[in-house]
Parts: structure tokens; sequence; C-alpha cells
């Protein structure tokens, strides 16, 4: 399951890059759904936080 998590937050980063907030927030839905264990729960809340932080400076608040 990490190796899918961290695969779901680098497809997250590329539509990031390429200016498609809505495809990031499908995969980052995505890495919530495999349900981590709580002693991987930092991972996850540092991959919500990158994504919140993009979409803050790309002005698509509603998204983050």
């Amino acid at each position: 399951n990490l190796r899918l998590a961290s695969d779901y937050h680098e497809l997250a980063k590329l539509y990031i890059k390429r200016g498609d907030p809505d495809k990031a927030v499908a995969e980052i839905r995505k890495v919530l759904q495999l349900a981590f264990p709580v002693d991987y729960e930092h991972l996850v809340v540092q991959s919500i936080a990158y994504v919140s932080d993009k979409l803050g400076e790309m002005r698509r608040f509603e998204s983050a």
C-alpha cells in the first residue's frame, strides 16, 4: 500500500504541475481510501498538506 500511495502522490504532484488540480485531488482521495494504520497517518497528512498548499497557490481554495 505504501508504494501505491507514493504513486498516487507523485501523480497528484504531476497534475498540479500541469495545472489540473481536479485530477490531483482525485489522486489524493485514492490515498485516503487506502486507510492506512495510525503509524502511517503522518505520511498521508504530508501528502494532503502538499497538495493543499499547491491548490492554495493556484487560488483553488474550494478544492484545498
